[in-house]
């Protein structure tokens, strides 16, 4: 047995719950037992039958199968009843989302359905850090194009086929001839996410993957059609895309990093320009790179924040008296060579989870001044559940908060600099949020 903390439940409680229909179930919550087998001890031949007649049967698992949908949407619902830590936040009556559920997934027909209403659910929960997945799934491939939201409107970022007549910055109007606010509203009630930024980051893509070969038609400001198909693989896709470089200098003693990019050996070894640089540009508009020591260059004394991450300890059901929170920090300590040089880092919402944590140093201890955009809002470690049939999903199981106690989640790093690109800027291929912070750099 793994004794996970040493609050328990104690000998003799027990949960009374009601469970519909002038019903309740009654359930001890601990019992005597040794390291083999609880008290009263069964019968050991009757049970090895029943465990054998269950373990023989040679029956599968179908999405078409009643009972398999409810059964695992029931337990999907339960994990979160009893170990999600942000019900607060998420603010949504799971009672219903339950009920709705279970309706919604009676009725589907094939497995896409199915999944679909899962996703559903889950989205109300409000976390950027939930991703589902089954195995029919076959939404695989991207389209020769990139876009994102800016402002309202959706705005080609890429073209990866010279022989589309589109260009970078080009405004889509409608998708698959639906405006696009109400293609995209389809697939954001699917997409869990604490702020709108990191919503704008997952539908970006969400919108764009699907089956192999599978058509798409967008039309854009001008009225102009263009069809293409769904023809790269998404590992291959994304490589194609603009990357951020690694380590530069943009000139007047101004040196830039990608903390999405440049790992901790590359930082280390740029550290003489960094140490005669007047200003660095840190880029955070991403995942970080294992590159946390980094901030040691940045603190002036030892970090004192010590329960911004907790893990709760629940030994009850429902999450009914929680038995108090296993505080974890970072205890970053400051290192030599200390950069003297101002520093500036953008962010932006698809920064999330372990770059927030990078972040929240930088906030807490305002090592810097930050420019862009909200983060994800999203950050703690992860619980991952794999359900029958072969469907799974993750979930943040952590809570955590900003180093000085208040809330983190649906919130983010906030910069104190607020910027966002635009249409034209795109179009003119700029970086105006990088434009914003060598403009601070150079006063």
């Amino acid at each position: 047995r793994l004794n996970l903390f040493k609050e328990h439940a104690k000998f003799g409680e027990y949960a009374e719950k009601h469970i519909g229909s002038n019903l309740k179930v009654i359930f001890p919550l601990a019992l005597y037992g040794t390291k083999k087998n609880t008290y009263p001890i069964p019968d050991s031949l009757k049970t090895t039958s029943f465990l054998s007649k269950i373990n023989d049967t040679n029956y599968t698992l179908k999405t078409s199968d009643s009972y398999f949908k409810l059964g695992n949407i029931i337990n999907i619902w339960n994990v979160f009843q009893h170990f999600y830590p942000y019900f607060d936040v998420a603010k949504t009556d799971w009672n219903q989302d339950l009920k709705q559920a279970l309706d919604e997934s009676y009725k589907t027909k094939d497995a896409d359905a199915y999944f679909n209403v899962l996703t559903k659910l889950t989205a109300k929960l409000k976390d950027g850090h939930i991703h589902s997945s089954y195995p029919e799934n076959k939404n695989f491939y991207m389209p020769p194009i990139a876009w994102k939201w800016v402002g309202k409107d959706l705005v080609i970022t890429s073209v990866l086929d010279s022989k589309l007549n589109l260009k970078k910055g080009d405004m889509v109007k409608k998708i698959n001839g639906l405006d696009v606010a109400t293609h995209f509203n389809k697939i954001n009630e699917t997409i869990s996410a604490a702020t709108e930024g990191y919503l704008k980051h997952r539908s970006k893509t969400e919108s764009l993957i699907g089956e192999k070969d599978t058509p798409l038609s967008i039309t854009i400001e001008n009225g102009q059609e263009f069809k293409m198909t769904r023809n790269i693989f998404d590992s291959d896709y994304h490589p194609l895309l603009p990357k951020q470089d690694t380590i530069k200098s943009l000139g007047n003693d101004i040196t830039y990093i990608s903390i999405s990019n440049a790992d901790m050996k590359t930082i280390d070894a740029a550290l003489p320009l960094l140490q005669k640089s007047k200003a660095i540009i840190c880029d955070l508009r991403g995942r970080s790179n294992e590159n946390a020591p980094f901030i040691q260059y940045l603190m002036t004394r030892k970090d004192t924040s010590s329960k911004w991450m907790q893990i709760p300890k629940i030994i009850y059901p429902d999450q009914e008296n929680i038995a108090g929170y296993e505080n974890l920090n970072w205890g970053v300590k400051p290192k030599s060579p200390h950069l003297n040089a101002k520093i500036f880092f953008l962010i932006d919402g698809q920064a999330i989870s372990a770059a927030e944590s990078f972040m929240s140093f930088i906030e807490h201890y305002k090592l810097a001044t930050i420019i862009g955009q909200p983060t994800a809002g999203t950050n703690g470690n992860v619980n991952t559940v794999t359900l029958p049939g072969g469907y799974g999903l993750r979930f943040t199981g952590m809570k955590v908060s900003k180093h000085d106690g208040s809330q983190h989640h649906g919130i983010g790093i906030l910069p104190n600099i607020y910027v966002e690109q635009t249409a034209k800027g795109i179009k003119e291929g700029r970086d105006e949020i990088l434009e914003r912070a060598i403009a601070e750099a150079n006063k």
